[in-house]
């Protein structure tokens, strides 16, 4: 009687074990261990060619390429052409693509500033004509000042300990 009971909890309680287990646990996991066997198969054509896997190299900068330094202490504009901060920083995500551009105002020589972070499709990035050589850049947002500065302050510190780089 003992074995009935405990085999008629057992059975009530794997239908629950297997409900907790969701698609996304699976996508997960198979995201992970795709990465994995990517740099895996990185390390190895590194170690065997003496070379990066990567074939994609550039030799040059292109017409449409800015350089993210470049982009540091540009001053960003509302459509009004009034200025409205400065970047401050450019938030790169672990594919390479721009995550954010935190933009500082406010304050004065970097005390009292708030930074706001924005979406790389949120912004235009133009080159001031000048007579100067170097290009200068000018960042442009669709925002009045009253929008912008009602944006939510940006935390630059992690949230996490943990980093996948």
């Amino acid at each position: 009687m003992k074995h009935l009971v405990t085999l008629g909890a057992l059975a009530l309680t794997l239908p629950a074990i297997a409900l907790a287990h969701s698609p996304e646990d699976d996508r997960l996991e198979g995201d992970r261990q795709q990465t994995q066997q990517t740099r895996m198969h990185q390390q190895d054509a590194e170690q065997q060619t003496g070379q990066l896997a990567s074939e994609n190299r550039l030799t040059h900068l292109a017409q449409d390429h800015i350089k993210l330094d470049d982009l540091k202490d540009t001053t960003i504009v509302n459509r009004e052409d009034e200025e409205i901060g400065t970047v401050s920083d450019v938030i790169v995500d672990q594919q390479g693509q721009v995550a954010a551009v935190v933009a500082s105002a406010g304050g004065v020589m970097g005390l009292g500033s708030k930074n706001k972070a924005l979406s790389w499709d949120d912004i235009q990035v133009r080159v001031k004509n000048d007579d100067d050589d170097d290009d200068e850049y000018e960042v442009v947002v669709d925002l009045s000042k009253q929008e912008f500065e009602n944006l939510p302050e940006f935390e630059a510190e992690r949230r996490s300990t943990s980093r996948a780089f």
